[in-house]
């Protein structure tokens, strides 16, 4: 039976029996990125999502619209806006 090796200071790899290799995080100390958007309830679509969530919490237009700029200190902080802006924001983007 095969076990997990170290691939670098990050990274293990199992190679299964039929030839592909799984890598995966050394711990388990990783983000999950969730399928919808915790602020906008959009799902989350691409790369730049996932790098957005993982500093973010959050899809990248979300995080261009309100975590960026002048409030990134409160968005890190625990500032969200709130549900009637999200409503006018999905509505503006052709949701709803």
């Amino acid at each position: 039976m095969n076990s997990w090796k170290k691939l670098d200071n990050d990274r293990v790899y199992y190679t299964h029996n039929s030839g592909f290799k799984v890598i995966k995080p050394s711990s388990n100390n990783f983000v999950t990125i969730p399928f919808v958007c915790p602020v906008c309830e959009l799902f989350m679509k691409d790369t730049n999502d996932t790098l957005s969530y993982a500093e973010y919490e959050c899809c990248t237009r979300c995080k261009i619209t309100w975590a960026e700029g002048f409030n990134k200190e409160r968005w890190h902080t625990g500032w969200r806006p709130s549900e009637e802006e999200i409503k006018q924001y999905k509505k503006r983007r052709g949701y709803q």
